[in-house]
């Protein structure tokens, strides 16, 4: 019995395993090539940054226009500006000198004129979900203690968009590439101040016609009237350049000024923006903005190279006396 089970111990007994490598002994093929795979998924790439008017809180899947500080207008600040306007058709102007407190001033005496029910609509027009102010010196509204404070607070902001705007087309004139001359003075210029009511808006949202499919419509037909359009919102909101093939957006508040680029700017890309208050619970039932469209002339190179018909004939007469004198002078020279 003994033996026997010494026999079936030894035949049915399994040999040992062979040992485990160690890190100091040989590597397989397999395990070289795992190796090299690891090494390349733990690399870290390298980044690039990115420059500053990209960075943002959140990741934006289009590029946004050029920001600019007015106070420091340098070259490379200008370069920036002109190649937004070119590929974007807008650009935007921080540190643009308009304080809080003056937009606080003329929001606070804007809403006793746009409450006012016996208001004369010489002031006040009515567009769709919004109200209009266009500014335009009164000296009769100046003289009504009334609307005293409002006009003192709206000629100083209007004041200084348009020397904003003053400062701006000269970087357009003294382009090398564009010339442009005025269509009118400065002075000219009309600032609008708009209210948009938020409880309208809701009223509109459940009817079959939208503002924004009104505002559509007349895209095209706003962008003919100036060459640029400045926009300051009294509050953040949300602002959209319409532009094909693709429409962009971008948050926007008083802090920053928004340039877009109309029809009468050749050279650059026309471009139409619109503002977009979210009406919110703690917000006033109102939000404001002001604008001012700055009128140009056709190109001036293009200008000038058209010869009106009054010129026509004029030259048409002269080259026909030059001609006969011509022909008189060779007649004597050859009879004498």
């Amino acid at each position: 019995m003994a033996v026997m089970r010494h026999s079936s111990r030894s035949t049915t007994e399994a040999p040992l395993p062979s040992p485990i490598p160690t890190g100091k002994g040989s590597r397989s093929a397999a395990t070289e090539t795992f190796t090299q795979f690891l090494d390349k998924c733990l690399q870290i790439p390298d980044l690039i940054a990115l420059p500053p008017s990209h960075l943002s809180g959140t990741a934006s899947r289009h590029p946004i226009p050029a920001d600019v500080d007015f106070r420091s207008l340098s070259a490379d600040s200008i370069a920036r500006l002109l190649v937004s306007a070119k590929q974007l058709g807008a650009f935007r102007i921080t540190g643009h000198g308009i304080s809080a407190d003056e937009l606080r001033s003329v929001f606070r005496e804007a809403e006793s004129v746009f409450g006012n029910a016996d208001q004369p609509r010489r002031m006040v027009e009515r567009i769709v979900n919004r109200e209009e102010i266009a500014w335009v010196r009164d000296r009769k509204s100046e003289s009504d203690q009334t609307y005293r404070d409002f006009c003192k607070n709206m000629e100083n902001v209007a004041g200084k968009m348009k020397a904003i705007a003053e400062k701006v087309c000269e970087i357009f004139y003294r382009n090398e590439k564009q010339q442009f001359e005025r269509r009118n003075e400065v002075k000219d210029w009309v600032v609008r101040l708009y209210r948009y009511n938020h409880d309208q808006d809701k009223e509109q949202s459940h009817s079959n016609i939208s503002p924004n499919e009104i505002t559509n419509g007349n895209r095209d037909r706003e962008c003919d009237d100036h060459g640029l359009c400045i926009y300051l919102p009294l509050e953040h909101s949300q602002f959209y350049i319409h532009s094909e093939p693709t429409s962009l957006s971008f948050n926007a508040g008083p802090e920053t000024l928004v340039v877009t680029v109309g029809k009468q700017l050749e050279g650059f890309k026309c471009v139409s923006g619109e503002m977009i208050f979210v009406p919110d619970i703690s917000r006033t039932q109102a939000s404001f903005s002001l604008q001012l469209k700055v009128p140009f002339s056709s190109n001036f190179r293009k200008n000038s190279k058209i010869i009106s018909v009054a010129d026509q004939v004029f030259i048409a007469v002269f080259l026909c006396l030059l001609y006969k004198v011509v022909v008189f002078i060779y007649t004597c020279i050859t009879t004498t």
